[in-house]
């Protein structure tokens, strides 16, 4: 027995190795669950504590895997690849594995910043040892969301060199890569699949990951038949090519960091056009133009699910509440635009401020349905798409003059 075959086989190499699946599918479900939650229920807040807790485990074994890493001790190859393809896969798992380590460090100073403190699961939360600071939220949750996204570059990497390596080399997924982590690749890019197609409602999600396992597994079974005439070849050995697969890894690591600007177009940088107020304030000083508003309607609940959502995600809508990456809404109906304090505007939405433009509901369904026409150069992205139907805008709006006080009692 060799000395890789007798390490392979001890209990801390088995615990370490699937404890990444494990720990990534775990977070995937809570990361998919919390967006989708009322940002007020008590069981969003209670997940919250879970995600937290699992995500400082993953910054533990990610952290000890490195270490292991630099004292020689790296995730265990699995033999029969060439020198620059075992050097690209196991670039490909460090690249990973660092992503895997800064992107829960990240995390505790998005909260911190937010004058938030730490609860772990069922423990008590931990008080935040530094106050609210929105330069530093903005920063450290940009870079936060940023190494998610290379985390989904480098899985979408190791499942495409996954499948060359089956055909190129007769090594597939669970070949190629060490042990454990061509099925957290798997398993946690379908639950990315399935988080992506259900921004609306989940009935498409079941569907999507079906055809994602589908294509795994046709390909598995072509790559049986290449496995057959590639048998009885001698395991290559060595790891030429280091240099250039660290380069590569890192580019699409930078890829993913420049993700979040070009789908959302959020910045970890404060710009732009801001209302300058007492420190802190966040809502219009005006008070709300109230309007009497219709009983809320079956329909205008769907919206409210499916659509309205995604808009507390980037925004607040009590008094004082905080400025997320979207200013806070309280007040917005009948108000002049671009006029919460303190939160940097693009500079069209500005102008149409500064020439006493007001938020009616017509100024709203232009806005709504079609954000660069109405502003040219906004940060503003509607994340389910843009809305063009017209009772689903009117829906929108009314929740919006609800959730902001402008709806009479």
């Amino acid at each position: 027995m060799t000395n890789e075959q007798d390490r392979a086989r001890r209990p801390v190499e088995i615990l370490l190795d699937y404890a990444l699946p494990a720990l990534v599918m775990a977070q995937d479900v809570l990361t998919t669950l919390m967006p989708r939650m009322d940002k007020m229920s008590p069981l969003r807040e209670e997940l919250r504590g879970w995600h937290y807790l699992v995500g400082t485990l993953l910054f533990a074994l990610a952290v000890t895997r490195l270490w292991r890493w630099k004292r020689g001790l790296p995730p265990l190859p699995t033999p029969g690849l060439p020198p620059r393809a075992r050097a690209w896969a196991m670039g490909l798992v460090l690249a990973t594995y660092i992503c895997l380590s800064l992107t829960p460090l990240l995390g505790v100073f998005v909260v911190w910043s937010h004058g938030t403190g730490l609860h772990f699961g069922p423990l008590p939360a931990l008080p935040a040892p530094i106050g609210e600071n929105r330069d530093l939220w903005l920063f450290t949750g940009y870079f936060h969301s940023a190494s998610g996204t290379s985390l989904l570059v480098l899985k979408m990497a190791v499942l495409l060199s996954a499948v060359y390596f089956l055909f190129r080399h007769g090594k597939g997924l669970f070949a190629a890569f060490p042990r454990g982590f061509g099925l957290y690749a798997l398993l946690s890019m379908g639950s990315a699949l399935f988080a992506l197609s259900t921004f609306k409602s989940y009935d498409r999600g079941p569907v999507v990951v079906a055809e994602y396992l589908a294509v795994a597994a046709i390909l598995w079974g072509l790559g049986a038949l290449v496995r057959r005439r590639r048998a009885g070849r001698p395991p290559a050995e060595g790891y030429k090519g280091r240099i250039p697969a660290a380069i590569a890894a890192a580019l699409l690591v930078g890829v993913g960091l420049y993700g979040p600007h070009a789908l959302f177009r959020v910045s970890p940088f404060a710009s732009g056009h801001v209302v300058q107020a007492e420190k802190g304030a966040t809502s219009r000083s005006e008070a709300p133009v109230v309007v009497t508003l219709p009983p809320e309607t079956d329909f205008e609940r769907q919206v409210r699910a499916e659509t309205f959502k995604w808009c507390v995600f980037c925004h607040t809508m009590n008094k004082g509440g905080a400025h997320g990456t979207g200013p806070n809404l309280y007040a917005v109906f009948g108000q002049r635009m671009a006029a919460a304090p303190n939160f940097p505007y693009g500079a069209s939405l500005a102008a149409r401020g500064r020439n006493g433009e007001v938020w009616t509901d017509e100024a709203l369904a232009a806005f709504l349905s079609d954000p660069d026409t109405f502003a040219p150069g906004t940060a503003m992205v509607v994340s389910s798409g843009n809305i063009t139907d017209p009772e689903r805008l009117k829906a929108l709006i009314t929740i919006l003059k609800r959730e902001t006080g402008s709806a009479a009692p």
